[in-house]
């Protein structure tokens, strides 16, 4: 599930949301969501009613994006706070943002991914197609909230920022990687990107 929510309700919200039922839902102006392999969200890519905001429910690795959001030309940072509403800790189950989406209402789709997971790593991974090349492998971050089994479900900022002929990565303010845009290919569509079995909630979703 994915949802976008307001910064300030973010707690309230996700307290009110676990005790809410859940409906099938069609997505709020905008937004279009879909699986990797499908040219659209299906049973794979199920989008939610939530109290906090809208969401999807994935089985399979899948995208959310907005036409408005796709950046063509010239510099740009796309940022999003992300909460996982159920962590566990280690689980290798990756989530994030993607930057360079092409194609992404046909099924040769291609974008750049930056990920997490809960066992404290982070990945750079370009796809064209059904071909997935890591530009960065997964790499251990101090910087990376994890879960623990007495805390409440962390928060994330992931941050992807293009300056000059370079892209910056940054978790939580602080730059974890530098690439050059040429691999990177950033420009195109940016958007939001979970696994199977990730259940998120955004606190703040911006593209500047």
């Amino acid at each position: 599930m994915l949802a976008v929510v307001a910064c300030g309700d973010a707690e309230q919200a996700a307290e009110t949301a676990a005790e809410s039922p859940r409906e099938p839902a069609t997505a709020p102006e905008g937004w279009y969501t879909r699986a990797d392999g499908l040219p659209h969200g299906g049973d794979e890519l199920r989008l939610l009613a939530d109290p906090e905001g809208f969401g999807f429910e994935a089985t399979a690795p899948g995208l959310a994006f907005r036409e408005q959001d796709v950046r063509a030309v010239g510099s740009f940072r796309v940022q999003a706070a992300l909460r996982l509403r159920t962590a566990l800790p280690g689980d290798a189950r990756p989530y994030g943002v993607f930057v360079g989406g092409g194609n992404l209402l046909v099924e040769d789709a291609s974008y750049t991914a930056f990920l997490i997971r809960s066992s404290g790593e982070f990945s750079v991974q370009r796809r064209e197609g059904g071909e997935v090349t890591p530009l960065l492998e997964w790499i251990v971050s101090p910087v990376i909230r994890v879960p623990t089994a007495d805390s409440q479900p962390p928060m994330n900022i992931l941050a992807v920022e293009t300056v000059g002929e370079d892209v910056r990565f940054l978790i939580n303010n602080e730059e974890v990687a530098l690439l050059p845009a040429a691999r990177v290919e950033p420009l195109g569509a940016v958007g939001l990107r979970v696994d199977d079995g990730v259940a998120l909630t955004v606190v703040e979703w911006t593209v500047r």
